[in-house]
């Protein structure tokens, strides 16, 4: 990889991370709503998919994370993926450990990442050779 590409990457997932933790700690904010339009508009835009894909994957890192905020502290589910964790948060909350919950909640997230972040360079690497089949053009539409 090109060091200006990682470099790029690194920026655009850091300025991913920061605005979509503020934006996932905020109760009722959806994934789709806020993360797909950005996606697809930077897509559109002629960004580079590599720097793309940095984007998603920063924003959704911090997207979880900032989710486990407000159910861990207050029992409020900041998306609907957190809503399962409610029952649990209130229960930890009574017994007073809403940060041991935060503070592992996180730890998850950010081992969850590392992990799916292996595994779709993993998966990509082994698409490789078929991708000049992907990319033909479609013989029905053209």
């Amino acid at each position: 990889m090109d060091p200006a590409l990682f470099l790029q990457a690194a920026i655009l997932s850091a300025i991913s991370a920061v605005i979509y933790i503020i934006i996932g700690i905020l109760p009722g904010t959806d994934e789709t709503a806020t993360m797909a339009p950005i996606a697809l508009a930077l897509l559109m835009a002629g960004l580079n998919p590599v720097l793309v894909l940095a984007w998603f994957m920063g924003s959704i890192v911090a997207f979880k994370i900032g989710d486990a905020v407000p159910v861990a502290l207050a029992g409020i589910p900041g998306g609907v993926m957190a809503v399962p964790q409610v029952p649990d948060a209130l229960v930890a909350k009574e017994h007073g450990l809403a940060d041991v919950l935060l503070r592992k909640g996180n730890a998850a997230a950010l081992i969850s990442a590392t992990i799916v972040t292996l595994f779709v360079l993993g998966v990509s690497i082994a698409l490789m050779p078929v991708g000049a089949w992907l990319n033909t053009y479609d013989l029905v539409l053209g």
